[in-house]
């Protein structure tokens, strides 16, 4: 009997898998247990999650609550549920999450005075902080936005961010080569000179170790900014006003009074709104060349509109260069109004020289004096040839008194 029932056990285990699949039998599954309804932590309640968490509704962690992931995926259902830190009453909310995955949520805020600290973490929606938050991220990787407003703060170290935004309100900036890549050290209050106007706010970030694949600066409440040589995604602002020069910027969108002017940048998509516009400028490199090619200095070099009216003007340096910005054209919610060919000509003394020119782009010119030599070779040929004059006449005069 023993020895029939180990036949049949080995039987089955060989071939029950196969008569399985003849007879197109799928195993059975048992669906993971699913947290129905929003999660609300208050007072001082501590929460631990570890392993797997699926929840059909949205996770608040308000008062002095705090919320402990640990080793854990945090599943949010589809169905557009969020994920936050808010109303603090006297407390401090917190998320403390360590080797944990947070899928499926629409986002992720961070209100008020909230502590947030991520550790060997992943993200797959945005993560906004704002008002005091203060978030400690090591290791995180999230392909999608960091949003770091008002007067939050973040130290993010040894970290890939899919994009981080950086919102001021009545605030001035200066920044200046910030591009995406890797950072040993950054620092936007000190590599940025933040300044801070009464009532106004700037997030203080600081990224250690940390690859920011692409930036986002958003002006609001006349916020000011300096942008110089970088490569930005987007430029966002309410009533704000930022200067771009030598850079790169993928999107703009404008509101309200917002003027964004540009030199020497480039940009793809814009959208603009109310009475917001950009300015567009270009460089306008002339040399001014004599006769013989040389270099013209202190030659006047000036810049009119088509109606004659003087947009700019410029004497050349030694080596006969004269640079000027010029405006191409006003883009705003109705449209681009260029400004048209410009007439540039260069003078010097009773000699001139004029070209017109449209800036769609950066430009250079040469404007030559012809039927003019420049003083300085005027004064060393002169010399030269009464020297050469001299010498033909004396040659002239010696050989007349040998045949003589």
């Amino acid at each position: 009997m023993r020895r029939m029932s180990l036949i049949i056990l080995i039987f089955c285990l060989l071939l029950g898998p196969v008569l399985i699949q003849k007879m197109n039998i799928q195993p059975v599954k048992c669906a993971p247990d699913i947290y129905q309804g929003d999660l609300n932590l208050t007072g001082n309640n501590v929460t631990t999650i570890e392993g797997r968490f699926d929840i059909n509704g949205s996770i608040t962690i308000e008062g002095n609550a705090t919320l402990i992931l640990n080793d854990a995926i945090l599943n949010f259902t589809p169905g557009g549920y969020s994920f936050s830190l808010q109303n603090p009453l006297n407390g401090t909310p917190r998320l403390k999450a360590t080797n944990t995955s947070i899928i499926g949520a629409i986002s992720c805020r961070q209100y008020d005075n909230g502590s947030l600290t991520f550790s060997n973490c992943s993200i797959s929606s945005a993560l906004y902080l704002y008002d005091e938050t203060n978030a400690e991220i090591y290791d995180l990787q999230t392909p999608r936005l960091i949003s770091v407003r008002e007067n939050s703060s973040a130290l993010i170290v040894n970290s890939t961010i899919g994009k981080l935004a950086l919102v001021m309100y009545s605030a001035n900036s200066s920044i200046n080569s910030l591009s995406p890549g890797p950072f040993d050290y950054w620092s936007f209050w000190d590599n940025c000179s933040v300044v801070i106007d009464v009532g106004g706010s700037a997030p203080n970030v600081t990224l250690i170790q940390t690859d920011v694949q692409e930036w986002e600066i958003s002006l609001q409440a006349s916020s000011y900014s300096e942008i110089d040589s970088s490569t930005l995604q987007k430029i966002h602002t309410n009533y704000g006003h930022a200067i771009g020069t030598n850079s790169i910027i993928s999107e703009i969108e404008l509101y309200y009074t917002s003027i964004v002017t540009l030199t020497n940048c480039t940009y793809d998509a814009t959208n603009l709104y109310n009475d917001a516009k950009i300015n567009v400028y270009w460089i306008l490199d002339v040399h001014v060349i004599d006769l013989f090619n040389q270099d013209v200095p202190n030659a006047n070099v000036s810049v009119t509109f088509s109606n004659t009216s003087i947009a700019g003007s410029q004497l050349t340096g030694m080596d006969g260069w004269a640079k000027l910005t010029l405006m191409e054209k006003v883009k705003n919610a109705t449209g681009d109004y260029p400004v048209g060919a410009y007439t540039v000509e260069a003078t010097y003394s009773i000699h001139s020289n004029s070209t017109h020119v449209d800036m769609t782009g950066n430009q250079q010119v040469d404007l030559k004096l012809t039927g003019f030599v420049i003083p300085e070779f005027t004064s060393l040929i002169v010399p030269s040839f009464i020297a050469i004059a001299t010498l033909l006449g004396a040659i002239f005069n010696k050989r007349r008194l040998i045949k003589t």
